[in-house]
């Protein structure tokens, strides 16, 4: 079994944080993984703080 990760530059705006710049960490591509994740730290420029999103997805796989 091979393990992929990934990057790319992300940016965001909302009214509460402002813009905001960071990286998306990510493991999932064309192919569903039995475990995807995503990590999405950011950085605000409106408040001089970190914020962003995190995502884990668990697949279940019926096999008949």
């Amino acid at each position: 079994s091979r393990t992929q990760a990934f990057w790319a530059p992300a940016a965001a705006y909302n009214l509460y944080n402002g813009p905001m710049a960071g990286l998306a960490f990510y493991n999932h591509s064309v192919y569903q993984r039995t475990f995807e994740t995503e990590l999405v730290p950011m950085y605000s420029v409106k408040d001089n703080n970190l914020a962003g999103l995190a995502n884990f997805h668990l697949h279940w796989f019926h096999h008949s």
